[in-house]
């Protein structure tokens, strides 16, 4: 038989042994999506033509993508505000 708790309720070496081995117990990481600003940059520059997107799409698009990003780094903060106890949901 094996006993488990809450990791909040473990000893402090197994809370040391838990954040030292914190990435390997977090799940496999996805593949990250395929943008497609990255895809027109890529084909545009092997073809060695010019694109036709104007000034204002490819400026939504960067926005768009900057949104992405910081919505992911977001989520990697409350994931690790998780891992390590913290609660800032009173915020």
């Amino acid at each position: 038989m094996v006993k488990i708790r809450p990791l909040s309720q473990a000893t402090r070496a197994a809370k040391a042994k838990a954040r030292a081995y914190a990435e390997f117990l977090q799940p496999a990481k996805e593949r990250p999506e395929t943008s497609a600003a990255l895809a027109r940059r890529l084909v545009i520059s092997a073809l060695g033509v010019r694109s036709k997107q104007s000034k204002t799409e490819r400026e939504a698009e960067l926005k768009k993508l900057q949104e992405a990003r910081e919505r992911k780094r977001l989520e990697a903060k409350q994931r690790e505000d998780i891992w390590e106890g913290r609660d800032h949901s009173a915020v």
